[in-house]
């Protein structure tokens, strides 16, 4: 019993540290500013949430004169923030939206934190669930995205992953009273219709379930009776979703394929599933092929894979679509959260753990499977490497190179994963090795986000859950397996062995301490993760846009311009012209319509001559145009021989010198609109890919 306070009490100390050092970049953070540039929309779709009760069809201040089509985005978070300031304002009045916003990121975190501990708690040991933990309330890779005034939905949507897998796991248990499995699936199912509504890329985590189920469904020689839980978890979330959000139902951009990679592969192996149980139990062919129920499993199993195949190779042109409408992916090379990470990015945000938990990564199939597991753990082993070390390693073999060996690592350690399950021997198939189907999981989990994360460090965040599990699942057996050693009297004296006997603290937990103390302050390139802590929440990220120019011109903006008056300028400040400077925007960081942010580049920033930049100007709306120092490629904005068309407003004095301008713009009688710069996609795809023709 003295155990268990002390480890709540320890986890409680966690949680506070966790939330002291998110906390502490909050002082630095000017009035309104976040260090996140889609903070600021989700503040303004929360305020008017907060407000309306609701967010309009279509915002009419962002991407004029179209407006976003906010019916094709996941807003459950703005959502969520506008309702929790609606209550919090009723107990005090004082507290604003953007203070919700603020620190919306640290609670989120900090009670996904709490919902792993006590699933780990539940599974494993509190050895297992406070390593995990400390390591996670640290992890620089995990603070940056959850900090106080980061303001995007990073950490909501973990929080929901979190709980949704592990809320599924919990319901596998067959020792649970079937009430309470049924309750748990339907908490999952749940949870995945909130993530549904949140976010595009939520879809990584529904995988993670379906992969489980995958295992257990080629384990298994029959349903046994667990089908009906699957068909509820689907149900729970498949039909609400379609109904719910019509991004689902018609999807456009970064929505296009929302229903293939969210809903059908749950739905598929459903489908599968119900198809073996016909097979095996009511077809006509039920004496021969129940003979062979793995076999059948497996056929059906490559057959629904091999139309999957099919399909994607069908939607290929959709997927190189994108480099077409990004232009030449100019977009995509400007967005710092989408390139690619260098080697050091690792040793700086994970210290050590990246390589202890890819160690106790590879090592899991050895332990759980033994020798069988050997290939999984080459291949898990190859992956890991190729994703941490692609820069050296791309520098001496080639990108091409790599990116085939990454690809077979992955399909390689897939099929292992498979291969496992398939020829695992019949007394294991009853279900009852949870440990199994956690390990399963959370190996699903990290290969997913690393795949992801070796090409976008955007994605990264999500794979600090994994490398923490494994982690303290090696230092587990490590302590185990030492100390199991020191008392075996074949490498020991009966003397050392009173000794150790006569030790007031378990031997074991004081090994655990020592090794989760050197994860903690050793890192490959000199000083652990742990003394990097504090600074992530301080330095890793800066209020943009801080203080300066463009903030002044921001506040010039507020103060002299009508909320009528839209402003075009780079992509990247468009949310913020929204919210600080308070009028519209043709463009902004939603890419919305990232065919926009081309033409913008090419006919206003790198315009051949001034009446093409008007022409495309004046087709948006525009009244007033802004550059800074960033748009240093341009050279018609910054050649000073504009005609009066383009009226210098802002600064008043040292124009030319200026960091940021801006101009009103006095169109000449006569300028028509040209329906070709309101294209959503080039000419040749324009007829598939305008939303606005849908309404």
């Amino acid at each position: 019993m003295a155990k268990k306070y002390l480890g709540w009490l320890c986890l409680v100390i966690i949680l506070l540290l966790s939330v002291w050092i998110r906390l502490e970049g909050a002082a630095g953070l000017p009035e309104g500013q976040f260090t996140e540039t889609d903070a600021y929309l989700y503040a303004r779709q929360a305020a008017i949430v907060s407000e309306q009760g609701h967010l309009p069809t279509r915002d009419l201040r962002r991407w004029v004169p179209l407006g976003r089509d906010t019916r094709q985005s996941l807003n459950l978070y703005p959502v969520v923030l506008g309702y929790v300031h609606r209550l919090l304002s009723f107990l005090f009045p004082e507290v604003s939206v953007y203070t919700v916003v603020v620190y919306a990121p640290v609670f989120c975190f900090c009670l996904s934190l709490l919902v792993l501990c006590v699933f780990l708690v539940r599974t494993h040991s509190w050895g297992v669930c406070l390593s995990v933990g400390l390591i996670l309330a640290t992890l620089p890779g995990t603070i940056e995205r959850s900090a106080a005034g980061f303001g995007d939905r990073d950490a909501f949507c973990l929080l929901l992953g979190i709980s949704a897998v592990g809320s599924y796991l919990i319901s596998k248990d067959p020792e649970k009273p079937r009430d309470a499995r049924l309750l748990w699936t339907l908490l999952s199912g749940f949870v995945v219709f909130l993530g549904g509504l949140s976010w595009e890329g939520f879809g990584v985590f529904v995988s993670v379930i379906v992969c489980v189920e995958v295992y257990r469904y080629l384990r298994a020689e029959t349903e046994a009776g667990d089908l009906g839980y699957y068909v509820l978890w689907v149900g729970a979330f498949v039909p609400s979703l379609y109904l719910a959000s019509a991004a689902y139902r018609f999807g456009e951009g970064w929505a296009t394929h929302l229903f293939a990679f969210v809903l059908v592969p749950p739905v598929a192996l459903l489908a599968v599933r119900l198809l073996r149980y016909w097979l095996l139990s009511k077809s006509p062919w039920v004496e021969t092929l129940s003979r062979y129920p793995r076999q059948v499993s497996l056929l059906l199993l490559c057959g629904c894979l091999t139309l999957a195949v099919v399909y994607v190779v069908g939607i290929r042109d959709t997927f190189s679509q994108t480099t077409v409408v990004f232009g030449d992916s100019v977009l995509l090379q400007s967005v710092g959260e989408l390139v690619a990470p260098h080697y050091g990015y690792w040793p700086y945000r994970y210290g050590s753990v990246f390589l202890m938990g890819s160690l106790g990564l590879c090592l899991m199939p050895v332990l759980r499977f033994g020798r069988p597991g050997c290939r999984l753990a080459l291949s898990v082993g190859v992956f890991c490497v190729l994703v941490f070390f692609r820069q050296p390693l791309d520098v001496l073999w080639g990108v091409a190179m790599g990116n085939a060996l990454f690809l077979i690592a992955v399909f390689a350690s897939v099929f292992e994963i498979g291969r496992l399950a398939f020829k695992s021997h019949p007394t294991e198939t009853t279900g009852r090795d949870t440990q199994a189907l956690i390990n399963v999981a959370m190996l699903c989990w990290a290969v997913f986000w690393l795949a992801l994360s070796r090409s976008a460090k955007r994605y990264d965040f999500f794979i600090g859950v994994p490398l923490a599990y494994f982690t303290a699942m090696l230092i587990e057996q490590v302590a185990g397996r030492l100390i199991a050693a020191l008392r075996d009297p074949q490498w020991t004296t009966a003397a050392f062995h009173a000794k150790l006997a006569r030790l007031q603290l378990s031997t074991v937990s004081t090994l655990t301490v020592l090794l989760l103390s050197a994860a903690l302050l050793w890192g490959p390139q000199g000083g652990g993760h742990l003394f990097r802590a504090h600074a992530s929440a301080t330095h890793l990220r800066h209020a943009t846009p801080g203080t300066g120019a463009l903030l002044d011109a921001y506040t010039w903006m507020k103060a002299h311009l009508s909320e009528r008056a839209v402003v075009a300028a780079e992509w990247s400040y468009g949310t913020q012209l929204n919210v600080l400077a308070g009028v519209r925007a043709i463009t902004d960081p939603d890419h919305y319509i990232p065919y926009w942010i081309h033409l913008y580049r090419q006919h206003v920033q790198l315009a051949k001559n001034e009446q093409e930049a008007l022409d495309f100007l004046f087709t948006h709306d525009v009244t007033h145009l802004m550059i800074t120092e960033k748009q240093h490629e341009n050279t018609l904005l910054r050649s000073g021989g504009l005609s009066g068309v383009f009226v210098p407003v802002y600064p008043e004095e040292n124009f030319e010198t200026a960091v940021v301008k801006v101009w009103e713009l006095h169109y000449p009688a006569g300028i028509e609109k040209r329906p070709e710069y309101l294209s959503t996609a080039p000419e040749e795809n324009a007829h598939d890919s305008q939303p606005h023709h849908r309404h």
